[in-house]
C-alpha cells in the first residue's frame, strides 16, 4: 500500500489586533515616541530597543542520524521507541523582548512606552554593488530509523520526532502591564502615524517598526526519513505517528500587548506595528518521507502511519497588537478634543496611515515589489511522501494510513 501527499502553504501577510475594555477615567501630559533611522522618546517611562543586521547569519544540520537495532535482529515480547528526538536548525537576525511592569501602586501617573526598531539590510561590497543580506538555517540529510527483523509479541513505535529548520529576519514581542488603583495618566486621545517614519503621541504606548531591505531570509529541509522497517511482524503492533518534518520563514514577526487594570483608568492608550519588505525574499521549503514498511509477512497485527506532518510555511509579515483594560470608570475625550477615533491605511509618506482614538491598535504593513514569499513541500526526490507498505500477506491485521 502506498500513499503519497504533498502540502504546502504560505503567507505573505497577516495581522491580528484584540481589544478589551472595562471601563476607566483622569489627567495628564501628551508624551512622544518616534522610530526613524533611530529611536526617541519623551516618555517618562521607556524601554527602548535599536537592532540592525547586516551580516549573514546561516545555520545547519547535515547527516544527523538516530538508529536503533541496525543488526536486523529478531524482537520477541519486547517493547521497542523512538521517541520525541529533535534535529533541526534555526536562524535569526534579529530578536528582543521588552516587559514593562508596575504593579501594586496606588496611584500611577507617568506615562510608559515600549519602542522597537529592528532592520536588516544589504550592504554595498568594495565594487559598490549591494549584497544581500542573507538569514538562513537547512537541516539535511536527517535520518530517524527503528528497524528489527521479524517481530513477535511486540510493540514497535517511532513518533514524534522532529527535524525542523526555522528562519526569522525579525522578531519583536512587547508587553506594558500597569495594575493600581488611579491610573491617572490623561484622558486624551493617541494618535499613531505610519510612515517610513512611525510616529506615536500618547500615554501607554507600544511601538514598533521592523524593516527587511535587500534580505534573503530561507529555511530549507531536504532528504529528510523517518523510516520503522521489520522483516515481518505476528501478534504486535507497528506505528509510525506524530513525526514532523518542517521548514518555516518569517520576515518579521511582532506581538505587542498593553494590559491595565485600575478602579479609575485613563486614555490615550495605543499600540502600533509597521512592517516592511522591499527587495527581500522570504523562502520555505521541505523535502522528506514517513515509511513503516513490513517486508514479509503481518499476521494478526496493527500497522499504523498516522498523523505525520511534511510542511512548508513562508510568512512575509505578522503582527498582533493587543489591548487589555479592566477598570470602574471611563471618560473618553470629548469631540472638541479630537475624533473618537479615525483609520487610515496607506502606509507611505504622501498618504501616510493615521489612527487618533482613546484606544487604538494600528498595523501597517507592506510587501513591495521585488519581494517574493515563497513556500514548497514535497516527497523525497520528489516522489512519495508517505508510504505504508507490507510485501507479504496479510491475515487478521489492521493496515491503516490517517490525518498525513
Amino acid at each position: 500500500m502506498k500513499n503519497t501527499s504533498r502540502m504546502k502553504s504560505h503567507l505573505m501577510l497577516g495581522a491580528g489586533s484584540a481589544l478589551i475594555i472595562s471601563l476607566a477615567a483622569t489627567a495628564a501630559n501628551a508624551q512622544n515616541v518616534t522610530i526613524d533611522t533611530a529611536v526617541t522618546t519623551t516618555i517618562d517611562g521607556t524601554l527602548v530597543s535599536d537592532q540592525t543586521a547586516t551580516g549573514n547569519v546561516t545555520s545547519s544540520s547535515t547527516e544527523a542520524q538516530v538508529r536503533t537495532n541496525e543488526g536486523n535482529g529478531s524482537v520477541t515480547a519486547s517493547t521497542l521507541n523512538v521517541d520525541s528526538n529533535r534535529v533541526g536548525a534555526s536562524a535569526s537576525g534579529n530578536v528582543d523582548t521588552l516587559i514593562f511592569s508596575d504593579t501594586g501602586s496606588a496611584n500611577t501617573g507617568t506615562g510608559v512606552a515600549a519602542a522597537a526598531r529592528q532592520v536588516t539590510k544589504g550592504t554595498l561590497d568594495i565594487t559598490a554593488t549591494l549584497v544581500p543580506t542573507e538569514i538562513k538555517a537547512t537541516s539535511s540529510n536527517t535520518f530517524v530509523e527503528l528497524r528489527t527483523g521479524s517481530a513477535s509479541q511486540s510493540n514497535l513505535s517511532l513518533k514524534n520526532n522532529t527535524d525542523a529548520a526555522t528562519a526569522s529576519g525579525n522578531t519583536l514581542a512587547q508587553s506594558l502591564t500597569l495594575d493600581s488603583a488611579n491610573l491617572s495618566f490623561g484622558n486624551g486621545n493617541a494618535v499613531g502615524t505610519a510612515t517610513s517614519t512611525l510616529g506615536l503621541t500618547g500615554r501607554v504606548v507600544t511601538a514598533s517598526l521592523q524593516n527587511n531591505n535587500d534580505t534573503l531570509v530561507s529555511a530549507k529541509v531536504e532528504s529528510s526519513d523517518a523510516q520503522l522497517t521489520v522483516s515481518g511482524a505476528t501478534d504486535s503492533s507497528l506505528a509510525l505517528t506524530g513525526n514532523t518534518q518542517s521548514a518555516s520563514a518569517t520576515g518579521s514577526s511582532a506581538a505587542n500587548g498593553i494590559a491595565l487594570t485600575g478602579v479609575n483608568l485613563g486614555t490615550g492608550v495605543a499600540s502600533n506595528s509597521v512592517q516592511n519588505n522591499a527587495a527581500t525574499n522570504v523562502t520555505a521549503s521541505a523535502e522528506g518521507i514517513s515509511a513503516l514498511s513490513t517486508m514479509g509477512t503481518l499476521g494478526n497485527s496493527s500497522q499504523a502511519l498516522s498523523s505525520n506532518r511534511l510542511q512548508s510555511q513562508a510568512t512575509g509579515a505578522t503582527s498582533a497588537n493587543t489591548l487589555s483594560l479592566t477598570g470602574t470608570d471611563a471618560t473618553l475625550p470629548s469631540a472638541a478634543i479630537a475624533p473618537a477615533a479615525t483609520v487610515k491605511f496607506a502606509p507611505t509618506n504622501a498618504a501616510p496611515s493615521v489612527v487618533t482614538a482613546a484606544y487604538a491598535t494600528q498595523n501597517a504593513q507592506t510587501l513591495s515589489d521585488g519581494s517574493d514569499v515563497t513556500a514548497t513541500t514535497q516527497g523525497n526526490g520528489g516522489s512519495r511522501a508517505y508510504q505504508n507498505f507490507t510485501q507479504g500477506a496479510a491475515s487478521n491485521s489492521s493496515i491503516a494510513t490517517d490525518s498525513n
